[in-house]
């Protein structure tokens, strides 16, 4: 019953976050009740639930002849996540920055506009910690670290968890490692040990390392069941040659199988180290308590500085190449790739709105969806630019799927496009256009507690700083037409293509199935 409770109550809560939520919070609750802050009454509401009043309910609305039941049964199910605009908190401290003598760097924000804490731990890891020899131990190490510690099993720390309504995820991705718990405020205390005991204590129990090791085997075998996936690792495997960003992320089958707990204990000791982490912790709390509770837990954290140098990969492509697969799939994958930057570049932000130029600052709009997408356009079923920023290594890209029959023509407009912005400047209203499409995303991306603690230890661990985003978009507002022509002279000279062909094509854009006739009653 106290599981539910706190459930319930930890849902409720975490989802206030969003601006689309509480607005619908208090339109629903005048129109139900007559009161529009009903829903500040129901946390109250739940705690004063008895199991007597729950069996009581279900006695009278949980009734079998009293039932309906609809199933949809789709051929194919796809589930699409759409995260929700989030607001930001309105009476908040400033973030307050502190560095321990191990070298953890601390980030505090109290803000109390609702009753929870989130903490999130960053470092340096990922494919740059890598060797090209052993791909996917960061991600293989990182998903090891909820396995177990020394006091508390698996099942034990992941229930411990459940049982409070918290949220709790690990993650390596191409630069960094993560770890990050989310509960409501009275289980800050408990949720802090639990964080410091992971990343000190965790033990890697021999039979998790082979549960995991089998099913990172067969997420591997799926790997080119996405066209994205597939055209972005042939892409890779063609651009990069020195840096351990050729990796994938999940390894191969040889690395995978190969992982022995002796390598796997030592690489958590080489990445989970304070020397190059970061740790905010944002929400409903008191910051001198929480410094002083952050020094007890994490003061005997040792570890020594990493060197990881990198060779420079960010001009790799000194001629246009073309490199394409065949695969069994219906539809053509195109990845168009140029050189780029490097993720501590001072000239990130004029790329960033080049790359909004071209493809709306994710949105669906930009040059190149309006010439592939836009008014009567279908020549594609989806299209997006991006960069990539990793330590000295970087490129710039537009992936895209189609036809077989659309393909060259699709091929021509993305480098009609790049070569537009070679040699003409971007007029000053388009450019705007595109400053504020893209600073309005990254404002309503950034408008969570969990959001802005990511983003902060994520920038200091990257050494941008952790106030980066602050000063971001003035970055963003200072770029002008010329800068945006020079970026693309510099980098859109030659192109890396990597193309899947399917076998067995399919020459129309597939429209919406016809409505079936077998739904039964």
């Amino acid at each position: 019953m106290d599981k539910a409770k706190k459930t319930a109550i930890a849902q409720h809560v975490f989802e206030k976050e969003s601006v689309s939520v509480r607005a619908s919070s208090l339109a629903s609750s005048y129109l139900l009740s007559g009161n529009p802050y009903f829903d500040e009454e129901y946390v109250d509401g739940v705690r004063s639930v008895t199991a007597e009043e729950v069996q009581a309910v279900a006695q009278r609305y949980l009734v079998d002849n009293r039932m309906n039941v609809a199933v949809i049964k789709p051929p194919h199910t796809e589930v699409q996540n759409v995260a929700a605009a989030e607001c930001p908190p309105q009476n908040t401290l400033p973030v307050e920055f502190s560095r321990m003598n191990n070298g953890l760097k601390i980030l505090i924000k109290q803000d109390a506009n609702l009753p929870f804490v989130t903490l999130q731990l960053w470092g340096a890891g990922g494919l740059s910690l890598e060797t090209l020899d052993r791909p996917g131990l960061s991600a293989f190490t990182a998903g090891l670290l909820t396995a177990g510690t020394e006091s508390m099993q698996k099942l034990d720390l992941l229930r411990k968890v459940e049982n409070a309504g918290g949220e709790m995820g690990v993650q390596s991705d191409n630069n960094t490692y993560h770890v990050s718990i989310k509960v409501l405020k009275e289980d800050f205390d408990w949720a802090l040990d639990l964080l410091a005991d992971i990343v000190q204590n965790a033990q890697f129990p021999q039979d998790e390392i082979e549960k995991q090791r089998q099913d990172t085997l067969i997420a591997i075998n799926k790997l080119d069941e996405s066209w994205q996936a597939e055209v972005m690792r042939l892409f890779k495997k063609n651009y990069f040659q020195k840096t351990s960003y050729v990796n994938d992320k999940l390894g191969t089958s040889e690395s995978v199988g190969s992982f022995t707990r002796e390598e796997i204990v030592a690489f958590y000791r080489k990445m989970v180290n304070p020397t190059h982490s970061a740790l905010a912790i944002y929400g409903d709390i008191d910051p001198d308590r929480t410094r002083d509770l952050v020094q007890q837990k994490f003061g005997k954290w040792n570890g020594a500085p990493v060197e990881n140098p990198m060779p420079d990969e960010t001009h790799r492509i000194g001629e246009n190449h073309t490199i394409e697969i065949k695969n069994e799939k219906n539809s053509s994958g195109l990845f168009i790739g140029t050189n780029g930057l490097d993720i501590n570049n001072a000239e990130r932000p004029v790329l960033d709105v080049l790359t909004s130029v071209l493809s709306g600052g994710g949105s669906p709009a930009g040059r190149i969806f309006d010439s592939l997408r836009g008014g009567e356009q279908n020549l594609v079923y989806t299209v997006s630019t991006f960069p990539f920023y990793g330590k000295n290594a970087g490129f710039f890209g537009v992936i895209t799927q189609t036809t077989m029959a659309n393909l060259p023509k699709v091929e021509k407009v993305i480098q009609q496009n790049l070569k537009r912005l070679k040699d003409e400047l971007v007029p000053q209203s388009e450019l705007e256009k595109a400053k504020e499409n893209m600073l309005v995303g990254l404002k309503l991306a950034r408008q969570t507690l969990s959001s802005q603690a990511s983003d902060a230890a994520l920038n200091e661990v990257l050494g941008l700083g952790w106030d980066y985003s602050q000063h971001y978009p003035d970055l963003v507002k200072a770029v002008t037409a010329k800068q945006v022509r020079d970026m693309a002279r510099r980098l859109f000279t030659n192109t890396l293509i990597a193309r899947t062909l399917p076998e067995r094509p399919v020459e129309i854009l597939a429209a919406p199935p016809a409505v079936r006739g077998d739904v039964r009653m």
